[in-house]
């Protein structure tokens, strides 16, 4: 399963370049977490936000399954 919590929220989806974090956020302080990474990284997860939109399933589902089996992405069961 993906490690910490969907990428620490990456993952979710809801996160961009114009997020901000609380000043007592850890995240502050990740370098993937900087607004130019986000941007950067959203592409990514915009990819597979796409593919979770042709499975009918969610990003956090896609997210999921990439994880433990990378190679079933395009083998969803009835999606």
């Amino acid at each position: 399963m993906q490690k910490c919590k969907l990428g620490r929220g990456f993952l979710t989806g809801t996160l961009d370049e114009k997020t901000t974090f609380d000043s007592s956020d850890f995240r502050n302080g990740l370098p993937r977490f900087t607004a130019e990474n986000r941007n950067a990284n959203r592409t990514l997860v915009d990819r597979m936000a796409e593919i979770a939109r042709r499975k009918q399933s969610t990003l956090a589902q896609v997210t999921v399954l990439g994880a433990r089996y990378p190679e079933q992405l395009e083998n969803m069961s009835g999606r």
